[in-house]
């Protein structure tokens, strides 16, 4: 249990602030307000170090990165981590683990299945309706149907309306994360 004299401690003997971006730095329409630059823009001038901690992917995160231009990101819940835009962590799947992933999805699921897939470059995602249409992100998107994927990447994403189906590819592969929004059951799966 933490106490206001407990908390104002730990406040001044902090280096670094590390925020999340959806529903915290954000706001609802995804952009940061000109007070909150300003605070990180207090925080930088008392020698904190400024960062985002966030599940989005790094290419997702490109136009914020360059409006704040934290001293550390944190990116792809964890799998990528940068320290003044110099990578110090990385964890990622192979190609070979991500065409396994998929080829169990698709087979689980059928070739409709909504797959995504994180790389440093680019969200790979294999929606023939309109990606950019539900894409929330400012990074490039690429439509893709994945035959022949041959990237490694961060995190794949996929979508099923079958929490049966959902758990079991969750039985066959490394899943982190299953998110069941409404009927919707989006598995995570990172390295």
């Amino acid at each position: 249990k933490c106490n206001m004299t407990d908390a104002k401690k730990i406040a001044q003997n902090a280096k670094v602030i590390l925020m999340d971006l959806d529903e915290t730095l954000f706001r609802e329409d995804k952009t940061i307000s000109e007070y909150s630059m300003d605070v990180l823009e207090r925080c930088r001038k008392k020698g904190l170090y400024v960062g985002f901690a966030t599940s989005r992917g790094y290419n997702d995160i490109q136009g914020w990165i360059r409006k704040v231009n934290p001293d550390v990101v944190i990116s792809n819940g964890g799998a990528y981590v940068l320290f003044r835009g110099e990578p110090v962590y990385e964890s990622l799947f192979s190609a070979e683990e991500i065409r396994d992933i998929i080829a169990t999805s698709r087979r689980l699921c059928g070739d409709e299945v909504e797959i995504t897939v994180d790389t440093i470059h680019t969200l790979y995602w294999n929606q023939l309706v309109s990606a950019s249409a539900k894409y929330t992100g400012s990074g490039t998107v690429t439509v893709t149907d994945f035959n022949d994927f041959k990237e490694r990447a961060f995190k794949i994403s996929v979508n099923t309306y079958e929490e049966e189906i959902a758990a079991e590819i969750a039985g066959k592969t490394i899943v982190k994360e299953l998110y069941v929004k409404g009927r919707l059951v989006n598995i995570v799966v990172k390295p």
